[in-house]
């Protein structure tokens, strides 16, 4: 980033705090934007991952837990303090509203990134989790890995084309790993 060399990164709210504390440099010259839309009511955000809150059936304290909870993410007083030290976006949308998500960030060339980031978690698909997620995010990992040494050989001639490429392969290879599962496959019956 420091070089010049990237020309973009995705951005998830707690990745434009990291930014913000190893790069101090770059004050000022960089900017966040959504992502494309993909056709006309397409979504510009995503999801990486994801957050949640679990108290579980055996804590011996589950009243405590939850009161501790609450505490945590229903107080919009400390959910702003806490945007403004982490640009995180608290899941109590009542809190997108106070003047902490609508303040200008200086290392953002003065953009509202909490009204940015607020408005895009309205956009928000759901995510579903399973065994073979870390798979299929591996292998868009290797897809971008492949990109860059393509790139680093033969510049930007065919690397749409290589990149597309590429992602078919891999989701094939992701699509013949979940037909082995016995428990996904409609059309194979398992003896007993």
């Amino acid at each position: 980033m420091n070089d010049g060399l990237v020309l973009f990164y995705f951005c998830p709210d707690w990745r434009s705090k990291q930014f913000e504390m190893d790069l101090p440099n770059l004050k000022g010259k960089l900017g966040l934007i959504p992502l494309p839309s993909l056709g006309e009511k397409g979504s510009r955000t995503s999801t990486w991952g994801g957050t949640g809150l679990a108290i579980t059936k055996a804590s011996q304290q589950q009243e405590l837990a939850w009161k501790l909870a609450k505490y945590l993410y229903l107080n919009e007083k400390d959910l702003a303090s806490r945007f403004r030290e982490t640009n995180i976006i608290p899941p109590l949308k009542s809190s997108w509203n106070t003047s902490a998500f609508h303040e200008k960030k200086e290392f953002y060339g003065g953009q509202s990134i909490g009204r940015l980031y607020s408005e895009l978690a309205k956009e928000a698909p759901s995510t579903f989790v399973s065994p073979y997620t870390k798979l299929a995010e591996g292998k868009i990992t290797e897809t971008y890995l492949d990109a860059v040494t393509w790139y680093q050989a033969n510049g930007s001639d065919g690397l749409e084309e290589s990149i597309f490429e590429n992602l078919k392969t891999k989701a094939d290879y992701v699509r013949q790993v979940l037909a082995r599962n016995v428990f996904l496959s409609k059309s194979k019956e398992v003896e007993p």
